[in-house]
């Protein structure tokens, strides 16, 4: 992610199960948030899951990461559920499915 030459973020996509897209690993420097850059990305987002026929979009966020869950609840994603999932070989960290359904 750029705001004009200046590498400031990175995300990736990934295919989840049938009918959904994850949006994984969405970073935006400090400096850089509040700018309507994650919304940007989250549209996008769902726009490309939309154009290859899925109606789900969803993301995974530490649950004791206040600042990302009132990302995912500004974006209108909903919590879904959470989980104890190993991150790192003896790491276990409770993790929240958020999604934004469509159709």
């Amino acid at each position: 992610i750029y705001l004009g030459t200046e590498p400031v973020g990175y995300f990736a996509l990934d295919l989840g199960p049938a009918g959904a897209m994850c949006l994984s690993r969405l970073f935006i420097k400090e400096k850089a948030r509040g700018q309507g850059i994650g919304r940007s990305i989250v549209a996008y987002a769902q726009k490309l899951a939309e154009g290859d026929g899925r109606s789900r979009l969803y993301l995974r966020i530490w649950a004791r990461d206040l600042k990302a869950e009132g990302f995912a609840k500004k974006c209108r994603f909903r919590k879904a559920e959470t989980v104890p999932m190993e991150v790192l070989p003896g790491t276990t960290l409770d993790i929240t499915t958020w999604e934004k359904l469509w159709r």
